[in-house]
């Protein structure tokens, strides 16, 4: 799962400042969830990339894009990234989804907005990205994805916790009988603003299955550690 820092309708470009590894348990209705800090420094695989090695890990994304092409091997950007994932992890993602900027705050939008529990205060000097009080809260699209993106006076590790909490409020959004409903209307709508290997019929039967029966405490989300 992957989140660029650009809002091209193409994908022409992104650095990919968001990234989970997930593994979907359909028997047991479980989910474990891994973020991949951006600036991690990884190698790439030899002779795979004209760019430099090692690089960040949110580069190993943009080298693929259609308008960098800096990949030699099949695919796009999310391509490019599960390479690198592979050779450095030894973890072969079989699926991907690409969202950006735009498409985060107008799904959210579309679902009513976003509930989120937070732990303390967050504030950042810039008025763009504004403040966020402790505690329970509905944020827009806008507020959401602003509060995805603080990490002055903070730290990256920080802005991937609130990343996560953002993405337990849409799948407890999307759990809610009234908006599960409308998932593969939702799908269909934004069809066109993500990237994704599966059809929107996948998405659609393996999206109601999963969150028909699915409960937010089987969910483990880990972070790795700052030390690494």
């Amino acid at each position: 799962l992957v989140g660029i820092d650009y809002s091209d309708p193409a994908y022409t470009y992104g650095l990919a400042d968001v990234i989970r590894l997930a593994r979907v348990d359909f028997v047991e209705m479980k989910v474990s969830m891994v973020a991949l800090p951006r600036d991690l420094l990884v190698e790439a695989p030899a002779g795979r990339f004209t760019e430099q090695n090692p690089m960040k890990i949110n580069q190993a994304y943009l080298f693929g894009t259609p308008g960098w092409g800096g990949y030699l091997g099949e695919g796009i950007g999310a391509n490019s990234l599960a390479e690198v994932i592979r050779y450095n992890f030894g973890v072969t993602p079989q699926h991907y989804a690409v969202v950006n900027f735009e498409t985060v705050v107008r799904f959210i939008n579309a679902i009513g907005g976003v509930e989120v529990n937070l732990p303390q205060g967050v504030y950042d000097p810039s008025p763009e990205l504004g403040s966020f009080p402790a505690g329970r809260q509905i944020l827009s699209g806008e507020r959401a994805l602003a509060l995805m993106r603080i990490r002055t006076n903070y730290s990256d590790s920080f802005r991937v916790s609130n990343q996560t909490l953002v993405m337990k409020g849409v799948l407890n959004k999307l759990m809610q009988p009234a908006t599960l409903v409308k998932v593969p209307s939702l799908l269909n709508r934004f069809s066109d603003a993500f990237l994704t290997d599966l059809s929107i019929d996948q998405l659609a039967s393996l999206g109601m299955c999963f969150l028909g029966n699915f409960n937010l405490e089987s969910m483990k989300a880990a972070q790795i550690p700052n030390d690494l």
